[in-house]
């Protein structure tokens, strides 16, 4: 399977790269996630640090993104 995107530049410049850099914004958000998670495991520092996290877990699901498969 095989999927082309197009773009009409420079006019679409600002979606060309959030298209381009998908994979960059998802280790963000990995890397984010695992900053929260190491803060509450490891620095006890749970309640705000959890619903930090499962609330960038929610706005991500509102995107229909998968922060962690």
């Amino acid at each position: 399977m095989k999927a082309t995107l197009e773009f009409e530049l420079p006019k679409e410049n600002d979606e060309f790269l959030n298209a381009y850099r998908g994979s960059d914004w998802h280790a963000l958000f990995q890397k984010y996630d695992n900053y929260l998670r190491n803060e509450m495991k490891y620095h006890d520092k749970k309640g705000s640090f959890q619903e930090a996290r499962d609330r960038l877990t929610d706005l991500a699901h509102e995107y229909g993104l998968i922060v962690w498969e």
